[in-house]
């Protein structure tokens, strides 16, 4: 069984959870030299997505898929099915945003 709402809720809480990441990480990376001083939630939103766009901002949303798409199925047996619909769901995407979403 394919779970449309899992897979919406991903897409849309899925820049939240990278920016949840580069927060937390921050710390250990300014210990090397090579991280990123962000102040909070939002300025972590606005200076990826205006060093990286769209693509910076849905990083990690092929795991966060699979996890809830494997989470949410209703048995272990269908979990190829749902991989298969996933991987044409996240392929599908990710050619449309090749094509639309030209960097500069």
């Amino acid at each position: 069984m394919f779970s449309g709402a899992a897979m919406c809720a991903v897409t849309f809480t899925n820049p939240l959870d990278m920016a949840r990441t580069r927060l937390q990480l921050q710390g250990e990376l300014g210990l090397r030299g090579d991280g990123k001083t962000y102040r909070n939630v939002w300025h972590c939103l606005y200076s990826v997505a205006k060093q990286e766009g769209l693509r910076g901002l849905q990083k990690g949303l092929v795991s966060g898929g699979l996890y809830q798409q494997c989470s949410s199925s209703s048995s272990k047996k269908h979990i190829t099915m749902v991989l298969l619909q996933v991987w044409v769901i996240l392929i599908s995407a990710h050619l449309f945003f090749l094509r639309n979403c030209r960097l500069p």
